[in-house]
C-alpha cells in the first residue's frame, strides 16, 4: 500500500501513474473517495490535538483494509481518496468499501464519540478514465451517501454501473477484441426485475431508490428520461426524487399550464390502458390530447404503466423517449416487461410511505424466494394486496385488486367456511388452514393463514398457498 500526504494536487499525478501502470486489458480500477461523518464535532468536543491522533489511527488500520497496490491520498482536513488497482469484480470493491466503513465506525473516541464515514466509488472505466473526472463522480457518488443518512457507501450511478457490468462480464472477451467504448453493444442483460429490486434493497431511502429505477428503466428500455407521477402529498425534495433523466434530456421548471396538461394526458392514458403500453405521437388510434401533449413537448415516444395499490391506480409510471429514433418493442416483450412491472410494482405498494421500509423490503424478499403462491388479504375486503413470484408465474393476469375467492376458488362471493373467519385479531398467533383447488394455479394446494404482522395486527392475513398435487400422486399410487 502506498501512503501519501497531501501535496497541492500532487495526488492527480500520483494516481494518473498508477492507472497508467495498471493492467488496463479486461480488469477494472476504482477511484473511493471518503470522510469522516461529522469530523467537525470531533474537533468542536476532544480538541484538534485530538482530531489529529484520531486521523493517524484511521491511516494506521487502513493498512489492513487496503491491498499492497493500492494508492492512498490523504486530502485536507479529514477526506482521503483510495485508488485500487486491477479489481476483478464489482463486488469486491463494495466490500472493500464496506470493510473501511466496518473499520473506521470500530474507532471510539474518548470511549464516548463513535466515528462514522461516507464513501463514494467510481469505476474506471465505466465512469471515465481521467483521474480527475472519476474523482468528481465519486465525490458526487459520496455526497449521495450522506444525503442517504450517513455511515454508508455509495456506487456512482450504481444502476447503470451494475447493468453495465453485467453486459461487461458475459462479454468481456468480445469487449476487449472490439476495442470499443459502447459497453452496451453485446450481451444479455440482466433481468429487470433484479436490476430493479435490487435498487430497493441497496438504498435506505425509498424515494432515492425509486430514481434509481427510473434510471434504471431509460438505460434498460432505451428512453431519455421519465417520472413517477402521483397525486399523494409529497414534499418538494421528495418529488425531486421521482424523476430521472439522462444528460441532455434534463426536466425544466414545469409552469401550472403544463402541469395541468401533463395531468390530463396521464388521466387519459389511465382511463384507457390498465397494464403497460407504448404509445407513439404519430398514433391515429390514440386521443388527440395525448398526442398533441407528446409533440409540443418533442416525445416521439412514451411507456405507461399504471402502479396499483389497494386495487387502484395510486400512481403511474411514465418514461418518455426524445432521441428521435422510435423504440421498437414485440407483442412478447411488451407482455414480458408488463409482468417485470408487476413484480416492481409490489415495492412500491408495500414500502411507499411505509415507516419500516427494510422490514418490508425483507419480507419480500423471503416471500419470492419461496416455491409456493403467497399472497397478502385484507381479512374485511378479502381484496388481494400482493402476490409473489411464484403466483404471478401462474397466473395470466395480475391479481391485485381482486377478491381472494374470486381468483383462488372461482366464486363470485364468500366462501361459506372461509378460513379468515376462524382466525381470532385478538390472538397475535392465530392461524387457519384448508385444502382447496387453486384456479389461479390450476392445481389442488393446502392453505396456511395467519397475520402478516402479529405486533401491529391491522387485519392483513398472509396466505401460503402450497402445490399438493405430488402427494395426491402418490395415495394414487
Amino acid at each position: 500500500m502506498k501512503y501519501y500526504e497531501f501535496l497541492d494536487n500532487e495526488e492527480e499525478n500520483i494516481i494518473k501513474r498508477a492507472i497508467e501502470e495498471g493492467d488496463n486489458t479486461g480488469l477494472l480500477h476504482s477511484i473511493l473517495v471518503f470522510n469522516i461523518d461529522n469530523f467537525v464535532v470531533v474537533n468542536e468536543m476532544f480538541g484538534r490535538t485530538t482530531g489529529d491522533k484520531v486521523l493517524n489511527t484511521v491511516c494506521e488500520n487502513m493498512k489492513k483494509v487496503f491491498r499492497g497496490t493500492d494508492v492512498i491520498v490523504k486530502l485536507r482536513g479529514d477526506e482521503f481518496v483510495v485508488f485500487n488497482q486491477n479489481i476483478a469484480e464489482l463486488s469486491n470493491v463494495e466490500l472493500l468499501a464496506y470493510k473501511l466503513l466496518r473499520m473506521i465506525s470500530g474507532i471510539c473516541v474518548k470511549d464516548s464519540f463513535n466515528l462514522t464515514a461516507s464513501v463514494g466509488i467510481a469505476m474506471y472505466p465505466f465512469h471515465g478514465t481521467e483521474y480527475s473526472e472519476l474523482k468528481n463522480k465519486a465525490y458526487q457518488a459520496m455526497y449521495r451517501a450522506k444525503a442517504n443518512g450517513r455511515n454508508s457507501y455509495r456506487l456512482y450511478e450504481s444502476a447503470r454501473t451494475k447493468a453495465l457490468y453485467h453486459d461487461y462480464v458475459y462479454n468481456k472477451d468480445k469487449y476487449i477484441a472490439s476495442g470499443t467504448d459502447d459497453y452496451f453493444t453485446f450481451g444479455a442483460k440482466k433481468s429487470y426485475f433484479d436490476l430493479c429490486s435490487s435498487m430497493f434493497h441497496e438504498d435506505k431511502d425509498f424515494f432515492s431508490a425509486i430514481t434509481s429505477i427510473l434510471e434504471i428503466s431509460c438505460i434498460y428500455l432505451g428512453f431519455s428520461r421519465g417520472y413517477v407521477y402521483t397525486k399523494q402529498d409529497v414534499d418538494d425534495e421528495k418529488r425531486e426524487k421521482l424523476i430521472y433523466a439522462n444528460s441532455g434530456f434534463e426536466y425544466g421548471k414545469e409552469s401550472e399550464t403544463l402541469k395541468a396538461l401533463k395531468e390530463d394526458m396521464i388521466c387519459r392514458l389511465s382511463e384507457r390502458f390498465h397494464s403497460l403500453a407504448v404509445v407513439n405521437v404519430d398514433d391515429e388510434t390514440m386521443d388527440e390530447e395525448v398526442t398533441a401533449f407528446m409533440d409540443a413537448q418533442g416525445i416521439i415516444q412514451l411507456l405507461y404503466f399504471p402502479i396499483l395499490s389497494d386495487g387502484k391506480v395510486t400512481a403511474h409510471l411514465v418514461l418518455e423517449n426524445m432521441s428521435g429514433e422510435k423504440l421498437e418493442f414485440s407483442t412478447d416483450e411488451i407482455a414480458h416487461y408488463n409482468e417485470e412491472m408487476r413484480s416492481i410494482q409490489i415495492y412500491f405498494y408495500h414500502c411507499y410511505d411505509k415507516k419500516n421500509n427494510k422490514e418490508n423490503l425483507a419480507k419480500l424478499e423471503l416471500f419470492d424466494n419461496l416455491d409456493a403462491c403467497v399472497y397478502i388479504v385484507d381479512t374485511d375486503t378479502h381484496i388481494i394486496e400482493y402476490e409473489n413470484r411464484k403466483a404471478m408465474e401462474m397466473e395470466s393476469e395480475s391479481c391485485l385488486g381482486l377478491r381472494c375467492y374470486d381468483v383462488l376458488c372461482n366464486k363470485q362471493q364468500e366462501c361459506e367456511e372461509c378460513p379468515l373467519k376462524n382466525m381470532d385479531r385478538n390472538d397475535a398467533h392465530a392461524n387457519a388452514s384448508n385444502e382447496s383447488f387453486n384456479f389461479a394455479s390450476r392445481s389442488w394446494a393446502k392453505n396456511l393463514f395467519s397475520w402478516l404482522d402479529p405486533a401491529t395486527n391491522e387485519g392483513k392475513a398472509l396466505l401460503i398457498s402450497v402445490d399438493i398435487n405430488d402427494y395426491f400422486g402418490i395415495l394414487k399410487d
